[in-house]
Parts: structure tokens; sequence; C-alpha cells
């Protein structure tokens, strides 16, 4: 008999054995009570009305239709068991017409069997056990009442609700599955293209003929395999295909044209069943191992708001629940200490059956982070809180050290994360994002990433993808995307292994399975997979359930010391998603607000703690905790629907209002109301205006000062900035004005709030009409005050050049009403370099400004936190900085500096950026470079002038009373804040000029306080290492900073 022949044959048995995995399948109208079905539209927070009497709710017909956008519903319906059932295992099955595997739209239900919480059902989920076979034996009451909180986030009425009840053939379902695996296994050796849907509940279609719909397979598929696989891979294709074949025959020939099920044929099954697992199942020893976890990615927010995501998490983790009392073997991953507490909020006997599980070791509680939070926009402090309180909830509540940073889909890694991973005790970092990359493939997926400092940490790309896409990738070199959302099919757990690049450093690879980003997590059906997979079948690797921890204590034993394992010495910046640094303007500027208040917050609490006040650490801890929800790698991007960013608006109201009481409550207390002295240092000294000169002759408007000599031109654009102290000009000959604003047309071809495209710059409009100009004198300052329109959008500007400084601010209102227009500010400087610095979190790094290579011309659009610098390399030379108060992307080229202002995508977010805007940048030309020409020093200024509540010359004398640096340049305190435990103080600062340096240190020295101790310690503020030089004369105290260094001192009192 042919190859092909015998294919068929298998196939055939498959599909016959699919139809037969259910008998008894009746409609829920057959066999519910006279009530029937009812219906209760219901709000949020109203769960508890499933429980109501249901005599005054509605009739629901069963298949009809309901639903509305973001909308609740009560369904409620008793069935009797009918006798025809007797000694089955009776499922519910539910169907609502989704069809699509990843509609995170799909309706969502928490099902209650008997007044008891049970799990999740979904689309993917679609199945639960109502009575079991050992509810025959103890002659258990078949009366069954099923009540469903459904949720609904389509539009209305386009959800059906179809409700049946069928039993399980258990003899059947053990030998689909035996069959099914090794058969997918030998498809995907032979080129044939894996499943797009795993499921086989839908009992209208299968989902074997889903997945093989065409699919022309022909003799020829068989032939010549010797040219397309490996020795082991054409034997393995053999192998399978005769077992397969053999087992088929067992059947008996009648089996496949029957159409009587499977029932009376128990006894040929479990011959079949039997013969595959003495015969393919274990005959082969792999050394290949993929660990596999189970796994739900749920995103805290995005086409759904943050109230939303706490019912996911538990219908989610209800479902695993259910699911472990099945498969005793089946570990599950969640990160994410906020779901946890949102658990622990709204489902408290939830919380502690996950707290047994934990205990068990099978629910691993792993990720180091609060949430997987942004880690391009967010802080350095705010990188250190996610992580400090991420691991104290861990630990807190279920006594485990977490280790591991797990960060799935975040937009790309700050060059600061690997010092601040090393400094908190975490020893790994994984993501897959990286390989979502739009023009390099990573080159490798297990490798050591160094820092900006030098700090290092192990770094490792799951590599989950199906085995057709992985083996294209190995021969094309084209970009391969992996997934966090396996389906543990043996065509992923193929491809897991065939695209992982290391395979000379470890045989053992990671997978993580469960359908995700709107949750839901594995089913049934991926752990039946899973346990024929870990049996071992010939060609593919063995799985096994395992915890993510346990794969990286044993992947970091395997490299230590291992000078094989490759290194990245650079940010991981993702090719892709780069318009996230500006979209939803407003929550950055508050995200950054925030951040600000909440340092400034905690320092003059440190102040009136210091003067005999309570510290009001609950309340900070708080607001931190608040700041760092909305640093969700959807929310703080600017990638959710509009209703997200409206609870974002009413967050960062409250964190303002509440910060802001902080402060002013420790000035009041602690006696900084009436310090003269620190309050008249912020006065402004009035002979400046003799420095300072405006003239304005026809078209033309000419400003100086000490500095410079401005010219604007008639549209209010910066035709000249003379230099007088340089002797130059810095505008770049023949381009244009600085200032300039700029409209691109932003039409990205997918993912339209996220992403930039490379030819952005197709399409652009110069915004230089002007609708009004006035220049004004004031003290210490001339202002340009300048009104433009945009077709429906106006942009003001308030452009001050002040007496004696070299910063020029643009103070800049716009009215917004544009969409898919990308706004951006141009300088075009004559300043001659080929590297651009950028700030980032706690220090800064530097980008080619010529695009040589492929990596540097996918950076066509960057992150940078408060400036970015371009400055000549010579000693003697000069430099000119871009300065910000909440923006974050730019595009740089020779010779060009452009900070992007607006996005105005469209989708998830229709209204993306409408509205008002409000923002300063300023343009800083200096001496030196950026150090020399203390671009740090203005760029902080800047940002404490326009967030703090309090003066910032004020903030500034309240820091120095309590840690005052003494003649030390380029180190920066970014906290100062009572200890975690409360038993002293904690400073942390940052060496940003890139060179190490020694510290002196003044502290305390306007209190009456003498420390116990002084002492150096982690991120999350262990000890570590001896004290620090301190002398109790001078209060002042010695250390040293390497370059970029992060270090935390303690001062305990």
């Amino acid at each position: 008999m042919g190859n092909l022949e015998k294919y068929n044959k298998i196939k055939a048995t498959l599909e016959k054995l699919e139809k037969d995995l259910f008998s008894n399948v009746t409609p829920i109208g057959e066999v519910m009570t006279d009530e029937g079905l009812k219906i209760l539209p219901v709000p949020y927070g109203k769960r508890e009305s499933l429980f109501d009497d249901s005599l005054d709710w509605k009739t629901f017909e069963p298949g009809g239709v309901w639903g509305e956008p973001d909308k609740h519903y009560c369904f409620k319906v008793t069935v009797n068991i009918p006798d025809s059932f007797e000694g089955k295992e009776v499922l519910f099955f539910m169907s609502t017409g989704a069809e699509d595997i990843w509609n995170t739209n799909n309706p969502q239900m928490l099902v209650y069997i008997n007044g008891v919480r049970r799990c999740g059902m979904d689309m993917n989920h679609n199945s639960l056990t109502i009575y079991d076979k050992e509810d025959w034996k103890n002659k258990k009451d078949r009366t069954v009442e099923i009540r469903i909180y459904a949720y609904s986030n389509l539009d209305k009425n386009e959800n059906y609700l179809s409700l049946t009840l069928a039993t399980r053939n258990e003899e059947v379902q053990k030998l689909y599955f035996d069959m099914k695996v090794p058969f997918e296994a030998m498809q995907a050796m032979l080129g044939i293209p894996s499943s797009k849907r795993e499921s086989v509940l839908d009992t209208t279609a299968g989902a074997f003929e889903e997945q093989n719909k065409n699919v022309a397979v022909t003799e020829e598929t068989f032939t010549g395999l010797s040219t397309k696989l490996s020795t082991t891979g054409e034997n393995s294709v053999e192998i399978i295909l005769d077992q397969l074949f053999n087992a088929s025959n067992l059947l008996g020939v009648d089996y496949v044209e029957n159409e009587d099920t499977a029932i009376n044929n128990c006894g040929k099954l479990t011959e079949s069943s039997d013969y595959l697992r003495a015969n393919l199942y274990g005959i082969v020893d792999n050394s290949v191992t993929v660990k596999s976890v189970g796994h739900t990615h749920i995103d805290v927010a995005w086409k759904w708001q943050i109230r939303q995501t706490r019912e996911k998490v538990i219908r989610s983790y209800s479902t695993v629940m259910e699911l472990m009392k099945k498969y005793p073997e089946y570990k599950f991953m969640a990160s994410t200490p906020q779901m946890f507490e949102f658990v622990k909020e709204e489902e408290p006997e939830l919380f502690e059956e996950i707290k047994e599980k934990i205990k068990e070791g099978r629910f691993e509680p792993e990720g180091a982070m609060w949430l997987e939070a942004d880690c391009n926009l967010t802080s350095g402090e705010s990188l250190v809180r996610q992580i400090l309180y991420g691991k104290e909830y861990f630990k807190n509540e279920f006594g485990v050290d977490s280790k591991i940073l797990w960060l799935p889909d975040v937009f790309g890694y700050s060059g600061a994360l690997p010092q601040i991973l090393k400094k908190s005790g975490v020893k790994a970092f994984m993501t897959t994002k990286l390989a979502w990359n739009d023009t390099n493939r990573m080159p490798n997926d297990l490798f050591i990433w160094e820092g900006i400092d030098g700090s290092s940490i192990p770094t490792y790309i799951i590599t989950a993808c199906d085995y057709d896409k992985a083996v294209e990738a190995n021969e094309t070199g084209k970009i391969l995307n992996y997934t966090y959302n396996g389906r543990q099919n043996a065509s992923q757990v193929m491809g897991t292994w065939e695209a992982f690049r290391e395979k000379d450093i470890t045989d053992t690879v990671l997978e993580v399975y469960g359908y995700g980003d709107g949750g839901g997590g594995p089913t049934w059906e991926m752990l039946e997979m899973d346990r024929r997979l870990h049996m071992g079948i010939p060609g593919i690797p063995k799985t096994e359930q395992g915890l993510v921890a346990e794969f990286f204590e044993d992947l970091l034993d395997r490299i230590k010391d291992n000078s094989d394992v490759p290194t990245w010495k650079d940010e991981l910046y993702l090719e892709y998603h780069r318009g996230t640094y500006t979209s939803i303007g407003k929550n950055k500027k508050n995200n950054r607000r925030s951040e600000y208040l909440l340092s400034e917050a905690e320092l003059l609490s440190v102040y009136a703690y210091l003067k005999g006040q309570d510290y009001p650490a609950d309340q900070i801890k708080d607001l931190w905790k608040k700041v760092m929800l909305n640093q969700f790698h959807d929310i703080l991007p600017g990638s959710s629907i509009e209703e997200v960013y409206i609870d974002s608006d009413k967050d960062y109201a409250e964190i303002k209002s509440s910060a802001e009481k902080i402060v002013a409550d420790a000035v009041e207390k602690s006696g900084l109301k009436d310090n003269k002295k620190w309050i008249s240092s912020s006065e402004k000294d009035s002979s400046e205006d003799k420095k300072l000169s405006l003239t304005e002759t026809g078209d033309e408007t000419v400003v100086e000062n000490q500095y410079y000599i401005i010219s604007f031109d008639k549209n209010g654009e910066i035709y000249s900035l003379f230099d007088k102290e340089i002797g130059k000009e810095l505008r770049h000959s023949g381009k244009e004005p600085l200032n300039r604003l700029i409209a691109f047309e932003d039409k990205p071809k997918e993912y339209d709030c996220w992403n930039i495209d490379d030819n952005f710059e197709d399409v652009s409009w110069c915004i230089t009409s002007l609708d009004s100009i006035t220049a004004k004198k004031e003290s210490g300052k001339v202002v340009i005050s300048i009104s433009r329109t945009f077709r429906n959008s106006k942009i003001n500007q308030d452009i001050v050049v002040y007496a004696n400084s070299r910063r020029i601010d643009f103070v800049t209102k716009a009215d917004w009403h544009e969409h898919q227009t990308l706004l951006k500010a141009a300088f075009p400087v004559d300043v001659q370099t080929d590297k651009i610095t950028c700030e980032i979190q706690y220090g800064n790094i530097e980008r080619n400004l010529k695009k040589e290579t492929s990596w540097d011309k996918a950076k066509f659009e960057c992150c940078a936190h408060k400036w970015i610098d371009m400055s000549t390399k010579a000693d003697a030379g000069y430099g000119v900085a871009i300065l910000n108060d909440s923006k974050y992307g730019y595009d740089s080229k020779e010779n060009l500096m452009r900070l992007t202002l607006i996005k105005s995508g469209i989708f998830p977010n229709p209204n993306a950026d409408q509205g008002q805007h409000e923002f300063t940048y300023s343009l800083f030309p200096h001496l030196g470079d950026y150090r020399k020409g203390r671009v740090v020093e203005e760029a902080r200024a800047l940002n404490e002038e326009s967030h703090y509540s309090q003066a910032k010359e004020l903030v500034e004398a309240v820091r120095d009373s309590i840690f005052e640096l003494k003649d030390t340049e380029g180190v920066y305190v970014e906290a100062v804040k009572l200890a975690e435990n409360k038993d002293g103080i904690v400073v942390r600062l940052y060496e940003g000029h890139g060179k190490s340096t020694e510290v002196t240190a003044a502290i305390l020295k306007d209190f009456d306080v003498v420390p116990k101790d002084i002492y150096e310690c982690d991120l999350l503020e262990n000890r570590i290492g001896t004290g620090v030089q301190y002398d109790a004369t001078s209060k002042e105290m010695k250390f040293g900073l390497e370059k970029l260094e992060i270090k935390t001192i303690k001062i305990l009192l």
C-alpha cells in the first residue's frame, strides 16, 4: 500500500474519531425545566445579582441573540440529566458564534454549577463537566442548576447563545489524541501547514476538517524526503505513518464507514491505543526537552478597561483551578502582582485556592515587576519601584523570591535595565517581543545582555512558533515571529526547538502555552496533547511540565562560565511600535508629572519626619501603585481604547491632588512655610533686564541676550541663532529655520496608534502660516507669542528668551483636531558629529546619526527622556541639546534633530490625541559636550519647574539639607525617601557622565540627628558591603561611583 493511501486511511480514521468524541448531543431546550432559560442585564459590580431569584428575569430563547458593548448579563437555566446518559461524564457546551480564536472581544463567561464557581468559558474554553461518572455511582441529584455571569464586548445582538449537553466517550478521546498528536507532527515534518485551530469541541464542525481543508497531499509529498529531512526526520515520518496506519487497521475495516458511534467498539479502541503506546510512543529517546508551562497573558488594559481585567483574571484563574483537578501534572505560571491583588479584592476564595496550589508547587507566581510595565517611558525610579513592590508582594503573600523579569510583550527594553535587575536580585530576563522586529531578526535567542554601565543579565527569548515557519526562517534568514500564546501542539513544540539557535549551549528550551492577551489560558485539549508529547514521539522534542524558575535555574547553571554564550552590548530596541513613544501625549505628561510629584512628596515628607512629624508611608505607596498601574505596556504607550484614558485621567488627577496635599502638609507641619531664606531664593533678579534687548524692524524681530543674537522672520521662525560666546551661527545653512513645525502623514500599515512606518516622510506639510505674532519684554525675559492654524487645529507658542540663560523655551499649547498626522519640531543645527547622545533612565546612550547598517536604519524613530544632544568631539567644541518636559519620541540625522510632539492615530482609539495639549520643549546650545554644557542639569531644572508643586529652589534646598553633594560633577540624586522598613532614610543617586568619580556629601546638616550607621544597599534596600566612610564632625560622607552606576545609600536612624 502506498504512503498516500496510508495517510488518507489515517486521516479518515481521525475524522471518524472526532465525530465520535461526544454522544447524546442534546440541545438545552430538550432537558431544561419548565422555567426555561432566563436572562437579566446587570451593570458592572453587580455579579451577586446572578444568585437572585430569577422569577422576574426575562425568558431567553436558546440560540437567540444578545449582547451590547461592555455589558453584563446573567443567565440561569436548570437541567434534568436524562436516564440515557447513565454512567457517562456529562458535559455542558456553550457556543456564542465567535470563530476567530484570537478575538479578544469574544463573549466571556464565569460559570457556576449548583451555586459553586467553576471556571471561565469562552470560544476557546467551551465545555464544562457538570455531572461525573462518580456522581452516577453516588446517585447524586441529576437536577443541575447552571448560572452564567456573561460579558459581551461586541455590537448589540452580535452574540448568540447555543447551549447543549453531551456525554464524553473516553476511549474515543484517548485514541483520538493518541493518533492526532503524532499525525500533526508528521504533517509538520512533511511541510503541511499546522492547524490554526485546536478546539475539538464545536459539535457543528470538526477541528480536524478545519485543519486539513485546502491542504493538497499527494504521493509526491512523501517522495524525496531525504532532501527535506534529516535521516532521523525521514525515519520518523516512516515510523509514524506505519504505526498510525497499523492502529487504524486494528479498528476494523468497517469502522470509518459505520455511521454509528464507537460506543460499542471500546475493545478495539483500547487495543489501538495500547498498540500505539507500545509501538510508537517512547520508542525513541529524544535528548531535547521542551519545558512547558501553562500561562495566560492578560493585558491590564487594552481593548477593555481595567474594571474588565478584574473579571478576566477571575475567569482565567478559575479555569486553571478547574483543569488542575483533572490534570495533576498541570503547572501554571502567572506574572503581575497587580493581577493577584485584583483576585484578592474581588474573589478572596479563589485567592486562597491559588495560595494552596502555590504551596503544592503547581501554580507559580513569577515575574519580578508589579506589572508588565513599559520600559521605554517609565523613569528609572519607577522601574525600581515596579520591581521593589513586585518582589515584595510575591514574598509577603506567597513566600516566593521572584528572580525572573517576565516581559513577553513590552515594546523595547532600556539599556539601564541590566543594572537595575542585577541590583534587585533578578537573575534573568525573558521576552518574546523582540521577535516582532520589522527589519532585523535578533541574532540570538539566548545571550548575555550588557547594559550602559557594563552590568549584564542572562536574557532568553521564548521561541514558540509553528515548525514550518521556523524551517523557512532558518533557511532564508527571514524575520520569525515568536509567540507567548503557545498552543502546545506538535508543530509548535517542534518549532520552539527548530527556531532556537543556541542548540550547542543547551538542549532544553522553554515554551509557555495558553490563550492570552485577553486571558483564558490553556485548554483541556492542550493538556491532552501535552500528555502525548511528554510520552515521546519519534522526531519530536519531549515535553515536560515544569516551572519557569526551575527552567532558568537549570539554564543559568548550564551557561555559567560558558564562554560560548553570545553577548549583546546595546539597548534592546524594538523595531516596531515606534509611535508608542508619543501616542496619547497627555498620559505621558501625567506620568512624568506624577513621577516628579511623588519624588517631591517623599523628599518633603522625609524633611517633616526629621522634624518630628509622621511619614505618610502607606499613602505614598498607594500612590506609587496607582502610577505603576498606569505604566502598563498598553496604557502608558498610548495603545488602548479611549475609555482606558478616561479612567487614567481620573487616576492621575487623584495622584496629583493627593501628592500635592502630602507636600503641602509637609511644608506646613515642618515649618518650611515660614522659611523666608528658602522662599526668597526663588525670586528673580530684575537687573537681568539690562542684558536683554528686543528690536522689531519691518518683518524681522531680533532678540539679544548675553549669549545670543536671535533673529525671527515674518513667520515667527528662527532663521538665525548666532552664539556670541562661540562666535558661530548655530542654524545649519540652507536648511529650514529652527523650530520649524512639520506635519507628516502618518498611516502605518497596521497597529495605527502603535506604529510609525519608515515612509512617514513621504508626505508632509510645513506649518508656517501665521495668525498672529507679538513680542514683549518682561522681567528677565523676552516672550515671542505666535499663533498658527493648521487645517482644523490651532498651535500657540510662547518662545521665551531669558536674559541670563542659554535655554530658549517653547511653551506650547495646541488644540489638535487632526487624525493620522504626526507633528514634529525640527532643529537643523550646524554641529559636526556622527553621534547623538540621548538620556535614558539613570544615564544616557549614544546612537548613530549615519544610517549605514540595517540596525541603524531601523532606528528612524527613537525614545529619549528629558534631553537629546549633538556635540562636536573637539575638546573646545560645542553642542546643541533639545530638552523637554513630557516628550519621548524623536528622529535624527546628521545636522538635524526633530522632536515628535503629537501622534493622533485612530485605532484602537479613534480620538487619540484630540483636543488640548500643553508642553514645553527647549533649545539649549552650550559649550563643550553635554557634560561641560550642563545639559543634564538644565533638563532637570526644566522638569522641576514644570512638575513640582513647590518652587524648585525650595525643593533643592530641602534636598541639600538632608543630602548635599559637595563639589561633585555628574552625580544626580533621584530619590530621598523613608526606608521601606521605616528604620532610616534611603537616598538613591547615579553617575550620569559615564566616568568613575569620588563623591563627598553632607548629610543631615540642618538636623540634630546622629546616624546609627550609613551603608550601601541594593535596590531592595538590603545591606550590601561594608559601611560608608563618615565624619561625624563635618557630617560628611565619602564613597565612589563607577560610570553610570546607580547607588543606594541608607542612613540608619
